[in-house]
Formats: C-alpha cells, sequence, structure tokens
C-alpha cells in the first residue's frame, strides 16, 4: 500500500481512460496523494466525481487528451493544485463513517 500512495503522490497527474467505472478507487487513491486526474468526460460516474470535486480535468476526446497532457507538461504547478479540492473530497464522502452513516440514513428513510 506505501509504495502505491508513493507512486501516486509521485505522478504529475493520473489518468482514469475507462468510460465504464462505476466507482473508480484509483481516483480517490490519487486525491488522498495529492494528484490531480485526467479522466474521459464519457465515463459518467467518474466525469461526474471530477467535476463534483473540481480536482482534475476531463477530456471529450483524443485531441482533448492531448491538450490535457500539454498542460500537465507545460503548467506542472497549475496541475497540481487541481488535486488540492479532491482530497477533501474524498475525506469528506469516502471514508467509512461517512459512507456508513450515509447508508444508515437511508435505510432508516426506507423504514
Amino acid at each position: 500500500p506505501g509504495e502505491v500512495a508513493d507512486a501516486f503522490a509521485a505522478a504529475a497527474a493520473s489518468v482514469q481512460p475507462s468510460r465504464n467505472e462505476s466507482f473508480s478507487r484509483t481516483i480517490m487513491e490519487s486525491w488522498l496523494a495529492g494528484t490531480a486526474v485526467l479522466a474521459d468526460a464519457r465515463g459518467d460516474v467518474v466525469a461526474w466525481h471530477l467535476r463534483r470535486s473540481g480536482a482534475g480535468l476531463v477530456y471529450e476526446d483524443d485531441h482533448g487528451l492531448a491538450r490535457c497532457l500539454q498542460l500537465v507538461a507545460e503548467e506542472p504547478g497549475a496541475v497540481r493544485e487541481l488535486a488540492g479540492p479532491g482530497r477533501d473530497y474524498v475525506l469528506g464522502n469516502y471514508t467509512w463513517d461517512a459512507v456508513l452513516d450515509r447508508m444508515e440514513e437511508s435505510a432508516e428513510a426506507l423504514l
């Protein structure tokens, strides 16, 4: 686990190209390590997390991905700053306590 976190922390950005992710642990790990995420806008759930958190960039096609990668290469500090809200997003929404509290609230609402 320490090596994975170190790898995410050392990365200039993390790319999540899947259009089929329902929940991407790798983007959450990236944000916890202080790394911004680039993701395919056609992957609805991952793109939703990026827009909601503000902690990365989405691209629509290969040209958009190339522009994102160019930004990573030319403005690494600006891209690194994008990751800041991601850590807060994960800690605020996806810790065990936060998830279990929401599940309990949902179960109580059903009853």
